[in-house]
């Protein structure tokens, strides 16, 4: 099975110049856990508060890194200092940022499983990302029944035992990209519409005529990540690791 192998370029942030345009960042979020102290200045104070409310400290060093790294890249790309970003929940939640670019929105979604973070940047045009830890203590086949197409449950019983895993998280990261991508989070349950399992990448029509493209990519051995954006398959889509 193809898992969309890719490589990761270092650290380079440049302006993003178009809407045809992606920046996918990994960040491995143990590395910044010395730092939690000075990463902490770039948050706001309803963050902090946050930060403060985590019961065991390796998950508040999490979220400590993954928001400062987030209004890094953002004060990056808009140009002003990682404090000042106002990020705010869209009408269903999904987060925003208010500033603007050249009068044009930055849209970014994040994901993060087991210390990994994935995040991706886009002008204007609606993105969703979704990255998940390949782990076997998984009831696939229960979640499968509950949360999957017919068509999904029946490529995935139809896999060795070996694949199964693998392919499981294949058609779940790019669900959960595409739901996050649209917005709708639990208004557009996971059953009501199936993914293309074997093309790579591969495009769906929303329910309002969108258009979305949706690939797979392993950002890390052991782990799966699905990209879902707007547009067609002529996306430039960049990766890059994360290094301060």
């Amino acid at each position: 099975m193809d898992l969309g192998r890719i490589a990761w370029k270092p650290t380079q942030l440049a302006p993003l110049s178009d809407e045809d345009r992606v920046d996918v960042w990994r960040i491995r979020l143990g590395e910044f856990h010395p730092q939690t102290k000075n990463l902490l200045e770039r948050l706001a104070p309803e963050e902090v508060e946050r930060a403060n409310r985590f019961v065991f400290d390796h998950d508040r060093r999490d979220f400590v890194a993954g928001r400062a790294i987030l209004r890094s890249l953002l004060g990056g790309y808009l140009g002003v200092r990682p404090a000042e970003i106002v990020i705010h929940g869209g009408p269903r939640g999904k987060p925003e940022v208010l500033q603007l670019t050249k009068n044009k929105h930055v849209i970014f979604n994040v994901s993060h499983s087991y210390g990994l973070c994935i995040m991706g940047f886009r002008l204007t045009r609606q993105l969703g990302i979704d990255v998940e830890k390949l782990r076997e203590n998984v009831a696939i086949h229960d979640i499968a029944a509950r949360f999957l197409a017919p068509e999904e449950s029946r490529w995935l019983g139809e896999l060795s035992s070996d694949e199964q895993t693998a392919g499981f998280f294949s058609i779940w990261t790019k669900k959960e990209a595409l739901v996050k991508a649209i917005g709708e989070g639990l208004h557009l349950p996971l059953d009501r519409f199936h993914v293309h399992v074997t093309t790579q990448p591969f495009n769906i029509t929303g329910r309002d005529g969108r258009i979305w493209v949706i690939r797979t990519f392993t950002p890390e051995c052991g782990y799966l990540a699905a990209l879902a954006t707007e547009g067609s398959e002529e996306l430039r889509v960049q990766y890059f690791d994360y290094r301060e």
